[in-house]
């Protein structure tokens, strides 16, 4: 095969710290820094990726795609580590525009279609929230129905029953939700 072009890649001539070095394909050179190899190049982003994934897990975490106690995270509005019902209901009341995603103004399976083929679990979860609060059992979700509804993840957590979940009993909850989850993969 023919030696690549000067556009290719830089030439040592033009950038006296660059080196040739061999590349995967016999028809382009690849430019490294001098005294780098394209193996410590390969090893360097790979760190890179693994840092970011590392660095991404929290902030996927605080969107609310763990579960039930980054939901008292995002509840409290005044960031002082306590969560009230009030808090809790409204952080509840905001998320129904999300849940509602064909925009007909209520949740139903009809808001899920795709996702409930691929995962069947967040069908049951979806159909006992449905059978908690629909209060006119129409099989869809107002945000009349949301609002009035029942709160079973914060009354789970607030074991003193004062209406204020704290850091301790967040724990807890964390805790028993995690022992759970657990228990249904087996």
């Amino acid at each position: 095969m023919a030696a690549a072009g000067p556009s290719a890649a830089p030439s040592r001539a033009r950038n006296p710290h660059l080196i040739q070095a061999a590349a995967p394909f016999p028809s382009r050179a690849v430019a490294t820094p001098q005294g780098s190899t394209p193996m410590k190049t390969l090893t360097f982003f790979a760190i890179s990726l693994a840092g970011i994934a590392i660095l991404a897990a929290p902030a996927a975490a605080q969107l609310g795609r763990r579960g039930g106690s980054d939901r008292f995270a995002q509840a409290d509005s005044n960031g002082d580590g306590v969560v009230t019902r009030e808090e809790f209901k409204t952080s509840r009341s905001a998320r129904f525009k999300q849940m509602d995603r064909n925009g007909d103004g209520a949740v139903s399976r009809d808001d899920f279609g795709r996702i409930l083929k691929f995962r069947p679990e967040a069908g049951q979860r979806l159909d006992d929230m449905l059978a908690e609060a629909d209060a006119n059992h129409d099989g869809s979700l107002t945000r009349a129905e949301l609002d009035h509804a029942p709160m079973p993840l914060f009354d789970r957590a607030d074991t003193n029953g004062d209406s204020r979940v704290d850091a301790q009993e967040r724990a807890a909850a964390k805790e028993l939700t995690d022992n759970l989850r657990a228990k249904a993969k087996r």
